[in-house]
């Protein structure tokens, strides 16, 4: 798993995923509208400001989408410990 037991690694490595994606289908990070992040045994202490910075720097500080963050007891797998879910804009 990227960024292993390291929840902002991983949010970056989620991040990564989402550009592919994104360019697949001709977009760009500035085309999403919103996302909400999901992230297992949220710390607010521990995980906001890495999270932040690890969106801003995908994002852009310019451009950044309205974002609903919520902690979980777990995701899919025991290995993920991040989901971002996202909603863009593409013509």
């Amino acid at each position: 798993m990227l960024g292993g037991s390291d929840v902002v690694a991983q949010a970056r490595a989620v991040l990564e995923n989402l550009g592919h994606r994104l360019a697949a289908v001709g977009g760009k990070p500035s085309d999403v509208a919103k996302i909400t992040t999901y992230v297992v045994g949220y710390r607010r202490e521990q995980h906001l400001a890495g999270l932040a910075e690890a969106i801003t720097a995908f994002f852009g500080a310019e451009h950044l989408p309205c974002n609903t963050l919520i902690g979980v007891e777990r995701l899919a797998t025991d290995e993920l410990l991040v989901e971002i879910e996202a909603v863009a804009y593409v013509v």
